[in-house]
């Protein structure tokens, strides 16, 4: 299976600037903006009240992801797409260290 470019894209978004995850309550309103397109095929949870604290950065990164794909596979990936390209930086998680290619 081969990622489209858009999904490649907003992937690669959601890794720049430290980004890790978005922060939980702006998780879980795009957990529900996918769920609403597709009531009958509930993409992965986000990962938040206890699995926030108990989940690495990169299994959150890993759990996005899956969201992501899920959104594509379902015909939603314009509004996730929209919604966190708009989603300002300080309503991500985000890594502590920056990699030499972000600097």
């Amino acid at each position: 299976m081969t990622l489209s470019s858009q999904l490649t894209s907003l992937e690669e978004f959601c890794r720049s600037d430290g980004r890790v995850c978005p922060l939980p309550v702006y998780w879980v309103r795009l957990w529900e903006l996918i769920t609403k397109a597709s009531p009958d095929n509930e993409p992965p949870l986000p990962l938040i009240l206890a699995a926030w604290n108990e989940t690495t950065h990169l299994d959150k990164m890993v759990r996005l992801v899956e969201q992501l794909e899920h959104a594509e596979k379902n015909g939603t990936l314009d509004v996730v797409d929209s919604y966190l390209r708009e989603l300002p930086l300080s309503r991500w998680l985000r890594s502590e260290t920056t990699s030499a290619s972000n600097q």
